[in-house]
């Protein structure tokens, strides 16, 4: 929401998307039930900033 928020102090300059490498998709959050929607696949050669976060104990997803 933080660089969502960005948009506002750049005049639209600013772009946010949440995207996954398997296209649009639910994304589930490290908060269950929570989950949040893709809406592209991850294109790095579009993308000046790539925010990767870290998975959330007992999401699943393996170190």
């Amino acid at each position: 929401m933080l660089f969502a928020g960005g948009r506002l102090f750049t005049e639209g300059e600013l772009t946010v998307e949440l995207v996954s490498a398997e296209g649009a998709r639910e994304v589930p959050s490290g908060t269950p039930p929570l989950a949040l929607r893709a809406t592209g696949r991850l294109s790095p050669e579009r993308a000046d900033l790539i925010v990767l976060p870290g998975a959330a104990p007992g999401s699943g997803v393996s170190r």
